[in-house]
């Protein structure tokens, strides 16, 4: 949980990719490995399909909401690049300070 902040980052500051191509990558490279690791995990008996649920109808919500109105707003991938920075500062300075 988490990784795709970072990913993100990656391809956006380092990688130099626009917000919305790294995003699609993120996308594609964290649907591949949650597949997997949700394989292990049920395997193990370790997964809480209430709360997984939970989270992926948040999150497909989520997703679809701010796609919609990003589409429209020709601030949308300025306004994702700034708060992608915040975000992970405030992550990071969670991590290693709190």
């Amino acid at each position: 949980m988490g990784a795709g902040i970072f990913f993100l980052g990656l391809m956006v500051l380092l990688a130099g990719r626009p917000i919305m191509e790294g995003n699609i990558l993120k996308a594609v490279v964290i649907t591949i490995y949650t597949f997997i690791v949700l394989l292990v995990f049920m395997y193990k008996g370790l997964v809480d399909w209430e709360a997984g649920i939970y989270l992926a109808i948040g999150q497909a919500l989520g997703g679809w909401i701010s796609g919609k109105y990003a589409k429209d707003s020709p601030y949308a991938s300025k306004v994702s690049y700034y708060l992608l920075l915040v975000v992970i500062v405030v992550v990071i300075y969670r991590l290693f300070f709190i």
